[in-house]
């Protein structure tokens, strides 16, 4: 059964702003896809009340029919939210730094780099898919 689990990219033109996720990545760290195995991960930030989606990272230009590279969206404003977001850097490393957990890599997609695939928010753009 297929269903839309979005884009990061996607995730921060909608709200408008720069976005917090973790990129899941392999012992080479290359990008896990999107079927990996997360529960510990999601887990944890449930009991931490870190609200959180499961998405596929961003690739400018590039558009995902199914599958693709998995990160988790965290609904984490660092500027706002500087408790959860001491608990993340204390379990995943510095944004954008060396990961203290293998696997996953806390990161921050700006605006501006999601906006370079704004085009696959209008819905005809979908009809060459379909």
């Amino acid at each position: 059964m297929a269903f839309d689990v979005g884009t990061i990219d996607s995730i921060s033109r909608q709200l408008g702003r720069n976005v917090l996720f973790l990129a899941l990545l392999d012992d080479e760290d290359e990008a896990l896809d999107i079927y990996a195995e997360v529960d510990p991960i999601t887990e944890w930030l449930e009991v931490n009340n870190i609200d959180f989606r499961l998405c596929t990272a961003f690739s400018p230009d590039v558009v995902y029919i199914e599958g693709g590279p998995a990160c988790i969206y965290l609904d984490v404003t660092p500027e706002r939210d500087t408790e959860k977001l001491a608990l993340l850097v204390n379990r995943f490393g510095q944004v954008d730094g060396t990961p203290v957990q293998d696997g996953f890599q806390l990161s921050i997609l700006k605006l501006d780099d999601a906006m370079k695939n704004a085009e696959q928010d209008d819905p005809d753009f979908w009809d060459d898919f379909v």
